[in-house]
């Protein structure tokens, strides 16, 4: 297991609390672009409504778990470490590999969004783009490449930049207040359910990113200004949430006509003055770059310790002689954008979302744990609240996750299971290739039935999913995106055979952990 304490191979560097607060907001926020979208799929009452209401249900317990845990175990790897000190080897491995899924192929996300508002509207060619993408990789990938300080001075100026801009956009839409901003509160013709499911799915992504900070914990002189950031950033990503969507709809309404290729920021802006609006193209484009900046400072981090660990090929364990950073990781990191950078954006998200939850899941099920066994370890920063309250709003949050996961849809469910199932086989070989070599035993006591329980939770989703979706999701609206007569009813028989392979995995794993103690 990796050391907890220290990674003597790392330079450790001074950042401050306002320095951790511009990452933290710029990769959790970066301003409200991805808001737009929510209001024309959900309505603006119910947008309105979802983002007034996750901060407390999905994105504050997330801050002050993550808070705790980072206060606990202030160590490289963030997410991981923790899984691995709370469950062993095996569920850490499992959320290592969900980080690196979801953080290698949200990234490249940030590109296409920044590469998308910057050509649309200077009338770039598809060429011209691309190479505006490859810039900003080079240029990032340089910063990252200097240190944990250079991204967060970064970082923090972008941030400030962002914040002012869009606490200026919403003094602009106050003072300019036209319409009810929450009317109508969902679209006419439409449920109340999946105008929820809208709002709320797309709400977790723009709210998520609060355990990202842990896993550069070892490169700081103090880890402790991280948990103290944490409870600064969230409130201020609620205002420019909040605030702005309020002010965009009191001033331009047309709730329907909103979309990152629709209605925006812009317009808001272009209400103060069409200069103003003019500009925040620009910010659009600083948004993304802010946040691409903050997560590729990150991302690295974990394949870098699961490599010290020997779970992760030996290459990523190098480290920088110059700089202390792990470059062969940060590289990884790099050519992943260079790879994802010109795919579609909705597939990247589709990929990524499921294994988010389960991120969630994982950190929230680690803290609740380590509060319970181990009540007695320093902790420099602890949620002041009984356990059971903190328990039970841990759960609450638990219960949220699974239920998106079901109201996603069945192609993000679908893609979802499969990464999963992808988990445990990566780890056996990881272990193998290792192992073998050294003459040890190929698993840990115990794998076996962890593996075995696994398989058997992902057989129950599936079951379950397997009789939801039929009633849930609409045949003809799944031909019309994706252009295949019966594309539903595939994805539905994917899950089943889903279903029957986990149930036949679990059995056999479950077998081999009763042979191994018998």
């Amino acid at each position: 297991m990796a050391q907890l304490n220290s990674m003597d191979d790392l330079k450790k560097h001074k950042v401050g609390v306002l320095g951790v607060v511009g990452i933290i907001y710029t990769m959790c926020c970066g301003g409200a672009f991805g808001v737009e979208d929510m209001i024309s799929l959900a309505g603006p009452g119910m947008a309105i409504l979802a983002l007034c209401v996750l901060p407390f249900i999905w994105a504050y317990p997330q801050a002050i778990a993550c808070a705790e845990l980072g206060s606990m175990i202030p160590a490289e790897g963030g997410t991981y470490v923790w899984m691995q000190k709370a469950f062993g080897e095996f569920w850490g491995f499992q959320m290592g590999f969900w980080m690196i899924i979801i953080n290698y192929m949200f990234i490249p996300t940030l590109l296409i969004l920044a590469g998308d508002y910057a050509g649309t509207a200077l009338g770039w060619s598809w060429g011209t783009t691309v190479a505006f993408k490859v810039a900003l990789i080079l240029i990032f990938g340089y910063i990252n490449w200097r240190g944990i300080k250079d991204v967060s001075v970064v970082s923090t100026a972008l941030a400030i930049i962002v914040f002012i801009a869009f606490t200026t956009i919403t003094i602009i839409g106050f003072a300019n207040w036209q319409y009810n901003p929450v009317e109508p509160f969902y679209p006419e013709g439409e449920s109340g359910l999946m105008s929820a499911g809208y709002a709320f799915v797309i709400g977790m992504w723009v709210y998520g990113g609060y355990s990202q900070m842990g896993s550069a914990a070892g490169e700081f002189e103090d880890p402790q200004v991280i948990p103290k950031a944490l409870m600064i950033a969230l409130p201020l990503t609620m205002f420019t949430y909040i605030g702005s969507t309020v002010a965009g709809m009191a001033s331009v309404g047309e709730w329907d006509s909103w979309g990152t290729d629709g209605i925006s920021w812009m317009d808001v802006a272009s209400v103060g003055s069409p200069v103003l609006g003019g500009i925040f193209v620009l910010i659009a484009v600083i948004g993304q770059i802010s946040t691409f900046n903050s997560y590729m400072g990150t991302t690295a981090r974990t394949i870098f310790v699961m490599s010290m660990d020997k779970l992760a090929p030996k290459v990523f364990s190098r480290t920088s002689v110059k700089t202390g950073v792990p470059d062969t990781a940060l590289l990884t990191v790099v050519i992943a954008c260079f790879i994802f950078c010109t795919f579609n954006f909705s597939m990247i998200v589709m990929l990524t979302v499921q294994a988010a939850f389960l991120m969630v899941i994982g950190v929230v099920i680690s803290c609740m744990y380590l509060r319970n066994k181990e009540p007695y370890v320093n902790r420099p920063f602890t949620v002041n609240m009984p356990n059971w309250a903190f328990n039970a709003m841990c759960i609450m949050l638990l219960v949220v996750c699974v239920v998106f996961m079901f109201l996603n849809g069945t192609d993000y469910f679908f893609f979802g299971i499969v990464v999963i199932l992808f988990g445990p086989p990566l780890y056996w070989l990881l272990k193998r290739s290792y192992q073998e070599r050294k003459g040890n035993k190929v698993m840990n006591p115990g794998d076996n039935k962890k593996i075995a329980f696994l398989f058997s939770i992902v057989a129950v989703f599936c079951a379950v999913g397997y009789l939801f979706f039929p009633w849930y999701d609409d045949p003809e609206w799944f031909e019309y995106i994706y252009e295949i007569p019966g594309i539903l009813d595939m994805y539905i028989g994917g899950i089943g055979i889903c279903a029957i392979v986990s149930a036949v995995l679990s059995g056999v794993f479950y077998m081999a952990h009763k042979r191994e103690t018998a």
